[in-house]
């Protein structure tokens, strides 16, 4: 919840600097990077269960709005992948029971940043906000399969650096963690390209 909790405060943050010009306007932005992600899985039929983790390539896109130098919103879309492991249930009446699980998470953000200029060219950022996905589990066992698709919500909250390679065009760096429920939460690492319209 601390995500949220930081998100709300920043949103009670006016912009009260005055922005000199240029200073304010959107900006479209594209980012890929790698995304971790870690979850439980049945180990016997007593529902024992041990941690997993995979990693895979997450790619977004986010629309932004800078009210001044220090202090915006953004929306954008957001897919964290795909992840999968292969694993063996024991059980009691069938013995060692082959089995797959794998889920995929994309959904839309919504968020604030605090941007802080250290110089003329590297800024760095906070952001904070609300990641609203689809959860969608596969499994198998022994050849049997199912799933089931789950739609959540929950905060997000990470740090970021940039560079002003020209007056339109920033390059930057981001590491974001994601609260997703259903995966003990997706740590996001980032590059991005980002465009001042």
């Amino acid at each position: 919840m601390k995500g949220f909790a930081v998100a709300a405060l920043l949103l009670t943050l006016p912009p009260v600097a005055a922005a000199a010009s240029g200073d304010s306007g959107f900006y479209l932005s594209g980012r890929a990077g790698l995304s971790g992600a870690e979850w439980e899985v049945e180990q016997d039929d007593s529902f024992s269960t041990l941690p997993e983790d995979d990693t895979d390539v997450h790619i977004g896109a986010t629309v932004g709005y800078s009210f001044t130098q220090r202090f915006g919103m953004e929306a954008g879309y957001l897919d964290l992948g795909d992840y999968s492991t292969d694993h063996s249930i024991r059980t009691l009446t069938f013995g060692a029971i082959r089995g797959r699980d794998s889920f995929a998470i994309k959904g839309w953000t919504l968020g604030v940043l605090a941007t802080w200029p250290l110089t003329e060219i590297f800024d760095l950022y906070f952001k904070a906000g609300v990641y609203a996905y689809e959860h969608r589990r596969r499994f198998t066992r022994d050849g049997v399969s199912g799933g089931s698709t789950e739609n959540d919500a929950e905060p997000y909250y990470g740090l970021g650096a940039k560079w002003n390679l020209t007056p339109t065009l920033d390059l930057g760096l981001e590491l974001i963690e994601y609260e997703i429920d259903q995966a003990s939460g997706s740590t996001q690492l980032s590059a991005l390209l980002l465009y001042k319209l």
